[in-house]
């Protein structure tokens, strides 16, 4: 809970200001509201004659994702945790390499070889495999493209693109479009959407599975210097998972952080995209959290506007990127957006044919030259 300043007593938190204010009010004595500061409202209640100050400025999430992205990276983590609960049994509690003296522990000798890049060999062999099981969910042999469509990862990126395009949806009719909820909730049905997400299903698999090949690597050489230098089973172990949490984890939560804004703003250009075909034309503006977490890259392009064509691949700007597109409304407001009207045969072209109104010309001309620069059409 966030501490709150009192005037006279120094910090409160804010359950107790606020029980405070519901009891000074309950007895009848008013709250005085006596401006706003840096975000916070202040409250002057006239029995205790102390200003408190409530600070209600919440971080920003323009894409509304943040409890997804943290859900990601739980079930990542839950999964790394698994495959290093098995690393150490297998190396530590079981001795697998046969590194202890005989006598001293049952030797399953899982990767007990004469030679120590025999050991190393058949000990990667396993963790490929414990790896694709843990973390991808998939077994030996089964092709990646399909494995991808049924993945545990759909989960996450699926509801990623659809609150992009909810978002999209609010965020136009608050620009002043006019767009009905069977145009949000029938997104999945038109084959545009449909296909680019199965798209980044693959792409988020591949990527997961590439992080497992870096994990691998590193792991390998540690594993033949500590064989290498008579280290026991247990620090082996430690070793190797002190790896797998450095690199795998680490990796995983980034991409996990990263592509759920990739899928959410590749959902919300496609679904203004869908929106200028019908002829509501529409061009994006780069929206941050607006934090004192917001990078170098991000900050200077706050409240900047681009065409959809030329936003397409500009989010995320970098890796664990939190930033979205919102509309800016350039011709079409009166035109109503629903499911019957948009055509599911056309293709998802940046370039389509768009419904032109001639007295929508100059605010058009007049929209892209407000964004100047790298901001304004840049079409190719």
């Amino acid at each position: 809970m966030e501490p709150v300043s009192d005037a006279g007593s120094g910090p409160v938190r804010i359950d107790e200001a606020a029980a405070a204010l519901s009891v000074a009010m309950a007895a009848g004595i008013t709250a005085t509201p006596i401006g706003r500061q840096s975000g916070a409202t202040p409250f002057f209640t006239h029995r205790a004659r102390q200003v408190v100050t409530i600070n209600v400025a919440r971080r920003r999430d323009p894409s509304r994702t943040a409890t997804l992205r943290r859900r990601f990276e739980a079930d990542l983590r839950q999964r790394f945790a698994r495959l290093m609960k098995r690393i150490r049994r297998e190396v530590a509690e079981l001795d697998g390499f046969g590194l202890e003296p005989a006598g001293l522990k049952a030797n399953r000798g899982q990767f007990d070889f004469p030679r120590s890049a025999e050991k190393v060999a058949a000990f990667m062999a396993w963790l490929r495999a414990a790896a694709r099981q843990e973390i991808l969910s998939i077994g030996e042999g089964v092709p990646i493209e399909s494995a991808a469509q049924s993945a545990w990862t759909r989960t996450y990126i699926e509801t990623a693109y659809q609150r992009g395009i909810a978002n999209a949806g609010a965020n136009l009719r608050a620009a002043g479009a006019q767009v009905e909820q069977t145009w949000v909730l029938g997104a999945f049905n038109r084959p545009i959407h449909a296909d680019r997400v199965g798209l980044i299903f693959t792409r988020v698999f591949r990527e997961l599975d590439g992080v497992t090949e870096a994990m691998d690597k590193a792991i390998s050489k540690v594993l033949a210097q500590g064989i290498a230098e008579g280290q026991s089973p247990l620090a082996i172990a430690r070793v190797l998972n002190d790896r797998v949490r450095a690199i795998g984890l680490t990796r995983a939560r980034t991409i996990a952080r990263t592509e759920v804004i990739a899928a959410h703003a590749d959902a919300t250009l496609n679904a203004y995209t869908e929106a200028g075909i019908e002829g509501v034309e529409v061009e994006a503006e780069w929206s941050t959290t607006g934090d004192a977490k917001v990078c170098p890259l991000c900050r200077p392009l706050e409240g900047r506007v681009f065409s959809i064509e030329k936003a397409r691949n500009m989010l995320p700007r970098h890796p664990n990127c939190r930033c979205a597109w919102r509309p800016k409304l350039v011709g079409g407001s009166g035109i109503v957006l629903n499911w019957r009207t948009v055509d599911v045969r056309r293709p998802l072209h940046t370039h389509h044919k768009r419904r032109r109104n001639p007295s929508r010309a100059m605010e058009r001309a007049h929209a892209h030259g407000r964004a100047g620069g790298s901001g304004g059409c840049g079409c190719t």
